[in-house]
């Protein structure tokens, strides 16, 4: 769900059906779920005293022509006017829509998550593009509706059978100047036994495929839409097989100010890689990045972010050096230490058993502490010559380079605030470098050849803006 919206109807705890409430449940992309009953589940006064952020695990409701459960509710206001009635205000973190209430064991019983994500449909072009069409059939407004049901695209991963398919609605009073409204998803699922809440369905699963995407284009992407199957509750179909029962989801997008409709298309040209040049490696390339997604999750939020956010220029900038260094500290190709641990050890130990005040050896002992860590200039520098000829094209010399940034990010993390000059160009330019730097290592880990940075927009105004670093 990506607009504001209100369902006026009847609300109700999972364990007290006939104690039904009726109020109004507000959606809104910025502000989440809030459900304003007129009334109150429990007598407000009891509420304000005892419990003023009581909790309901779960609470139904049904509105015109759909049912809703909503999910890790608090409530945060209670009260009654004179003359007047109770009334009560709650939170839900997220919710289910569907044709049923769903029971409060069920609601962590997810199986099946299918998405829509802006720019996928440009993404998976070769998946969707060209098989649909409008023809005449007789007289001038005599119109049929053709659709081939491209061939999908599946892989078998440790976090579930994901499957990327294309299909396309049937537009009502079909005339030639009519578009098709043509629709790509990707479908994840388990088996019942492996089913799991949503909160690891979009810790896992959803965010990293949004993450990946937003790799390929080379943009932010958002959530379009969201829907479940819950383990069990399936429909039996005509040819006699099955199909879960839909539940679409409302929660908050971790994306926030993305929620804008509809987000302009992107070329193709412009994409750091789409489906075609993944066509082959399709299940390599999705199980290799959900397994480097989850052990790198804070990295993800330091790079992605940058693009989700809109931030200052400054937060960029440190933003993704950061992200750098994260990186570099947490992949095994790399070694965290300077010296041996052992001989570190020794040498440390040998240090202080030459300090007799505790006060000072205590001192001395906290300033070993990341002692034996690469500096960052270390880092980018290795990070540098593992990309050697991509980075020389973009910057030269690239131990000079590294030198630069890190005495750039050191100058602005630890000079007076009064005495900073600003350079926004600058920063610019390092934040682009050092972004292009983990675009590059990102390839890598999806097994993709690094040079497809040379398509995106950032490689040419980098190659542009080449710098001239002199050694001081």
């Amino acid at each position: 769900m990506r607009e504001r919206v209100e369902y006026q109807g009847l609300w109700w705890l999972p364990d007290r059906e006939k104690d039904e409430v009726c109020g109004t449940l507000t959606f809104d992309p910025d502000g989440g779920l809030r459900l304003s009953l007129m009334g109150a589940f429990e007598p407000t006064e009891s509420l304000r005293v005892s419990d003023p952020w009581h909790v309901y695990p779960v609470v139904h409701g049904v509105t015109e022509g759909r049912c809703i459960t909503l999910v890790d509710c608090s409530g945060w206001d209670a009260g009654v006017s004179f003359p007047g009635f109770d009334k009560e205000s709650i939170r839900a973190q997220w919710a289910l829509l569907g044709r049923e209430p769903v029971p409060p064991p069920d609601v962590d019983r997810i199986c099946q998550v299918t998405v829509e994500f802006t720019h996928l449909p440009e993404w998976a072009h070769a998946l969707s593009g060209g098989k649909a069409q409008i023809r005449k059939i007789g007289n001038k407004r005599d119109y049929a509706f053709e659709y081939s049901t491209p061939e999908p695209r599946v892989a078998v991963t440790p976090f579930g059978r994901i499957t990327l398919s294309a299909a396309a609605g049937f537009p009502l009073g079909i005339r030639r100047e009519h578009t098709i409204d043509e629709k790509v998803f990707l479908t994840v699922e388990r088996d019942d036994d492996e089913a799991k809440g949503l909160e690891w369905w979009l810790t896992n699963v959803v965010t990293p495929l949004q993450d990946l995407l937003s790799l390929g284009v080379d943009q932010p992407c958002d959530l379009v839409r969201v829907t479940v199957g819950l383990a069990g509750n399936v429909w039996e179909m005509g040819d006699g097989s099955q199909a879960h029962v839909p539940f679409d989801v409302a929660f908050v997008s971790r994306t926030g100010v993305s929620y804008v409709s509809p987000a302009p298309r992107i070329a193709r040209e412009s994409m750091l890689f789409t489906l075609d040049d993944i066509s082959d490696e399709f299940e390599a390339v999705l199980s290799a990045w959900l397994s480097f997604a989850g052990e790198m999750t804070y990295l993800r939020g330091l790079y992605f972010g940058d693009q989700y956010r809109r931030l200052y220029i400054d937060n960029r900038y440190s933003q993704m050096i950061q992200a750098a260094e994260t990186f570099h500290r947490a992949s095994t190709r790399y070694v965290n230490h300077v010296s041996p641990k052992a001989e570190f050890r020794n040498r440390r130990k040998r240090i202080l058993s030459c300090i007799a005040d505790e006060a000072d050896c205590t001192f001395v002992q906290s300033l070993f502490m990341h002692a034996n860590e690469p500096r960052l200039r270390q880092r980018l520098g290795e990070l540098g010559r593992d990309f050697s000829p991509l980075m020389t094209g973009l910057v030269g010399d690239i131990d000079a380079w590294a030198h630069a940034v890190a005495s750039m990010r050191n100058t602005r993390t630890h000079a007076p605030s009064g005495r900073l000059a600003s350079d926004n160009s600058k920063l610019a330019d390092q934040r682009r470098q050092v972004a292009l730097l983990l675009r590059a290592c990102l390839l890598r880990e999806l097994g993709l050849p690094v040079e497809l940075i040379e398509r995106i927009e950032d490689y040419r105004i980098a190659v542009k803006k080449r710098p001239q670093i002199r050694d001081e």
